[in-house]
């Protein structure tokens, strides 16, 4: 099967085209094209309007006299009548808007499967840090059978704000004590003093 010269789209922009700027705006080949496309949809060809029919005449009744019908409307000029170009902004305006048609495919409406960007998931320290802002002013335990050395680096790495979690910097204090339930090891203790005075913050 041969491939129609001119798509769906195509056709009716220049359909546009014709209605806005006149039927001689199109090539030969165009109007051929526009016309089988005006008779599959039925649409009236541009430039071209039905005459009004006439009014049937009343019966004289009495003293009045019988209706005289409409004039008929002035037919338009023959669309394929040569005119003077308007100008040659028109032909290049036609020109893009055909070539921009043909660089793009539209579409009714967003696709419901359009890719969205999936959520960033939370950190382990997401949950704690929150719950001591709902508990604020309660110690809680953060970490547990830590060595000494994580112990400091996770209180370190919090009062300084490496963990987002627990920003901002100096929100939260911080503590390392020893783990009395595992041997040699070491426990966090975290707390959000906020602005209750009766929770105030350690000085560094």
């Amino acid at each position: 099967m041969t491939k129609p010269k001119y798509t769906q789209q195509e056709l009716e922009q220049l359909y546009a085209i014709a209605l806005r700027d006149g039927w001689d705006q199109l090539e030969q080949s165009e109007r051929l094209a526009v016309g089988r496309y005006c008779r599959k949809q039925g649409l009236q060809r541009p430039g071209v309007t039905p005459s009004v029919a006439a009014q049937p005449v009343q019966a004289e009744t009495g003293d009045r006299k019988p209706a005289e019908p409409e004039p008929l409307a002035s037919p338009l000029p023959d669309p394929t009548e040569t005119k003077p170009v308007e100008s040659e902004a028109r032909t290049v305006e036609k020109d893009e808007d055909l070539a921009l048609l043909r660089s793009v495919r539209f579409i009714a409406d967003w696709p419901a499967d359009i890719h969205v960007k999936p959520a960033r998931p939370e950190s382990k320290w997401s949950k704690p840090a929150k719950a001591l802002r709902r508990f604020e002013g309660r110690i809680a335990v953060i970490g547990e059978n830590m060595e000494r050395r994580a112990a400091l680096n996770l209180k370190q790495r919090i009062l300084h704000g490496g963990i987002k979690a627990f920003t901002p910097k100096g929100a939260y204090r911080v503590e390392v004590a020893p783990d009395h339930r595992h041997d040699g090891k070491w426990i966090v203790c975290a707390q959000y003093p906020g602005d209750n005075p009766k929770t105030t913050k350690r000085p560094r």
